[in-house]
């Protein structure tokens, strides 16, 4: 398992003035004939923020049927990654698989891609993008920082199907009363917080010293809600805009976070209209909003409008003390112009 979490197709290596800088941008919702905004977008996004990384954060594409489609997609929108030989990677969202292609078969195209790093991770467990980014010290070689990469999955369905979940009156894993939203999307499996876990561990031995992270995934955890309902005591900031949509059933990986230590930031997209962050038992749980112009559900009526929330996350690092990284918000407005096709 470590020789595979410490595989990289490109390696990450903080620069020599001890920075490293990663974009995140979520919910593409890349369609047939997708609208051109969204690669002028990130193209003069990556130009002015110059990112070591780039994180697509699940539901990059919608409604994508075939393997020349989502080829011919994914150049369009990575052309200026892999024309600057950025490195890129990627999880899924609940979208991406729900036309022609299944993940297995989207996988194989995404690696194809030169400076994606992305790996398909263990086939033991729960999902497909189950993964470790390791980045190095720019003097020893040394692990300094980790972005783990989790498949959120799709509906609780499959979670109904596969335990033979059952309940009185028809109803399943989500009742007429519930924890949370009571919205029908999966929850992240215990084997795939086991990998976590036991990777992190073996990473503390090899590295001999624990390993600050963040860890993206596209659909929020429930704790994910205790920073708008608690704006004060979590220190949020950003813009609570909708309703967090997010499993019915808990999981588990937060605590597990905690316990282990070392995830300082847990980041989801999925919601498209929500920009905020702040902090519970120490760990930063936050929002990219969605950066997609054939997104639904965006607020306001004029593309400038509804660009108040568009735009993607950034993050940067210091490597002498990672841990305490900084992050913020851009709105693709600020870039293009978001009137114009």
């Amino acid at each position: 398992m470590l020789s595979e979490n410490l595989y990289l197709k490109r390696p990450l290596v903080f620069r020599a003035d001890g920075s490293f800088k990663i974009m995140l941008f979520s919910d593409l919702h890349g369609v047939p004939n997708h609208d051109p905004r969204l690669k002028r977008g990130i193209t003069e996004m990556v130009k002015a923020q110059k990112p070591d990384l780039v994180f697509l954060n699940g539901d990059q594409m919608y409604g994508l049927e075939t393997v020349e489609q989502v080829k011919n997609y994914l150049t369009d929108i990575t052309e200026v990654l892999e024309k600057n030989q950025i490195p890129w990677a990627h999880v899924y969202g609940n979208h991406d698989s729900e036309a022609g292609l299944c993940k297995e078969e989207q996988q194989k195209i995404y690696e194809s891609f030169d400076y994606c790093i992305s790996k398909r991770g263990p086939v033991d467990i729960h999902g497909v993008g189950n993964f470790v980014l390791p980045i190095k010290s720019s003097k020893d070689g040394t692990i300094k920082f980790n972005i783990w990469g989790i498949d959120s999955l799709q509906y609780i369905n499959a979670y109904d199907e596969e335990f033979n979940v059952s309940a009185t009156n028809g109803y399943r894993s989500v009742l007429p009363k519930h924890f949370s939203n009571g919205t029908y999307y999966d929850t992240i499996r215990f084997d795939q917080i086991m990998w976590y876990y036991n990777s992190s561990k073996e990473f503390e031995v090899y590295n001999k010293a624990k390993i600050p992270a963040l860890m993206f995934f596209h659909i929020a955890i429930p704790e994910h809600m205790l920073i708008y309902m608690n704006p004060v005591e979590t220190a949020m900031n950003g813009a609570f805009n909708e309703n967090v949509c997010c499993p019915e059933l808990n999981s588990g990986l937060f605590s597990a976070a905690v316990q282990r230590g070392d995830v300082r930031g847990i980041y989801v997209g999925h919601d498209h209209n929500n920009t905020y962050d702040g902090i519970y038992c120490g760990v930063h749980l936050g929002f990219d909003s969605a950066m997609g112009f054939n997104s639904y559900g965006m607020s306001g009526e004029t593309q400038t409008e509804q660009s108040s929330c568009r735009g993607c996350r950034v993050f940067e690092l210091n490597e002498q003390n990672p841990a305490d990284y900084k992050t913020y918000m851009l709105r693709v407005v600020d870039f293009i112009d978001v009137e114009r096709i």
